[in-house]
């Protein structure tokens, strides 16, 4: 006979049996885990915001004759991902207190949270908010996988331009910067007005989520209702 296990939840987003029909901000959060067609949808929007600037790297790397652009870009990514977004950004993430070593929200389902890694500190959940310096790191961070290319499309120009005024490669390169910029643009739009806004990561730089809504969320869940009290009075101001 099989024996069902009763797991206990500190973060009642977790807690996939439980009924939120009556819950007060049901209307305004997401708490939902894994969405196929949303992340589909993120990573479509994220495919059209990188491969122009893989492009811009690739021309330029065979006009400037430097093999490490494109490989320096893509290693920067991976950096990006694992200190911005996991290890900075998502740790402060209700989802990443699930017992899962794999995320489940609805971005970043499968992505490994790394539970080996070596200090503990370092990977495990922190129920409070990010700290200013995070924010700025985040959002840096985020910045720099668009102005990357684009110093680079603007060092090539120069380099081009003085020689061999506008011939067919400055072209490519000059259009490849111009649609990098409306994908980056297009991109961060798509985040904070479809994603971001029924977040549950409150204190993302992304998410404005009103001080209503943050402050019933935290009453539902103590520990991070604990952790917030110090934080929690700057976001009176949210609306």
């Amino acid at each position: 006979m099989n024996k069902q296990i009763q797991r206990t939840y500190r973060i009642c987003t977790l807690d996939k049996h439980l009924d939120c029909s009556s819950c007060s901000i049901a209307a305004v959060v997401d708490c939902s885990r894994h969405k196929p067609k949303q992340m589909h949808d993120y990573y479509r929007m994220v495919a059209v915001l990188v491969i122009p600037s893989m492009l811009i790297l690739l021309t330029a790397s065979l006009i400037l004759n430097v093999w490490w652009l494109l490989p320096g870009y893509i290693l920067y990514w991976i950096f990006y991902q694992i200190i911005g977004e996991l290890f900075i950004r998502c740790r402060h993430c209700p989802f990443w207190d699930e017992s899962n070593p794999k995320l489940e929200c609805r971005i970043n389902c499968g992505a490994p949270k790394l539970q080996r890694l070596k200090p503990a500190a370092l990977i495990h959940f922190n129920p409070g908010p990010l700290h200013e310096w995070e924010k700025i790191s985040i959002q840096f961070l985020s910045f720099l996988t668009v102005l990357i290319p684009l110093c680079v499309a603007t060092l090539v120009e120069i380099h081009i331009l003085p020689k061999n005024g506008m011939n067919l490669l400055s072209m490519l390169i000059a259009i490849l910067a111009i649609v990098q910029c409306v994908s980056g643009i297009y991109f961060f739009t798509y985040l904070t007005r479809r994603l971001c806004p029924t977040c549950i990561h409150f204190s993302c730089p992304n998410n404005h989520q009103p001080y209503y809504v943050i402050e019933a969320y935290l009453a539902k869940n103590k520990i991070m209702q604990d952790a917030w009290k110090k934080q929690l009075h700057k976001y009176r101001n949210r609306k």
